[in-house]
């Protein structure tokens, strides 16, 4: 009954994982590849083909609700599950629950992949935050 039971809520993880990694898209417009002059047919053009969005594009563009990856780097906590992240391009704030932390340290010159969620407050004056539901460390 154990052996069963701990099968289950592995399995669970399992799809819990690959459930909250999917539907994630980039709001990009265009694959960075495309752009290099090249002339090839092969692979996808378009929203969603690889390329990935920046924060500056993020602030200007992003709808509330809007599923998007990051990669850059955590620069500085904020308050408790609150960051200042950053891929070069500008500074947004990033809320990531202590549990969906990764069991690695990160640090400043850390380089993650984030998958979240925009949450866009639409007071003045107004204010774009992503709420993360996955941490990736690339290596």
């Amino acid at each position: 009954m154990v052996r069963k039971s701990i099968m289950f809520l592995a399995c669970g993880l399992i799809l819990n994982t690959a459930f909250a990694t999917e539907n994630y898209h980039s709001i990009g417009f265009s694959n960075p590849a495309s752009t290099s002059g090249t002339s090839g047919t092969s692979g996808f053009v378009g929203p969603d083909a690889g390329g990935q969005i920046s924060v500056k594009d993020l602030l200007s563009q992003a709808q509330d609700n809007t599923r998007v990856i990051l990669t850059g780097h955590i620069i500085k906590r904020v308050s408790h599950d609150t960051y200042m992240f950053t891929d070069g391009t500008g500074e947004v704030i990033v809320e990531i629950d202590h549990e969906d932390m990764p069991a690695e340290q990160i640090t400043p010159k850390t380089l993650i992949k984030i998958y979240g969620k925009v949450d866009k407050d639409y007071y003045f004056p107004a204010k774009i935050e992503i709420d993360v539901k996955v941490v990736e460390i690339q290596k």
